[in-house]
């Protein structure tokens, strides 16, 4: 599931920053990308209409937060029994 997501989080953001595809890392911090409040609030805005996961703003513009590391957590998010949520 996580490989999934990962894909969709990859293309919108791929969209946010207009940077071809092929070109966005996974791995590498979205700050490094040039993300800022704007983009982070219009990522976090989709994250919620697209997967009903509520990804903190901070997440997004962390240094320490890659595509990769977000997948994970909203994979989690998703997977908690929801009494959890």
């Amino acid at each position: 599931m996580q490989e999934a997501i990962l894909n969709l989080m990859k293309k919108r953001f791929s969209s946010l920053i207009l940077l071809p595809l092929d070109q966005v890392d996974e791995r590498k911090a979205l700050p490094g990308f040039g993300v800022d409040s704007m983009i982070a609030s219009e990522f976090r805005s989709w994250f919620w209409a697209a997967l009903r996961v509520d990804v903190p703003f901070l997440h997004i513009m962390s240094p320490q937060k890659s595509l990769l590391v977000l997948a994970e957590f909203v994979e989690e998010t998703i997977m908690q029994p929801p009494a959890a949520k």
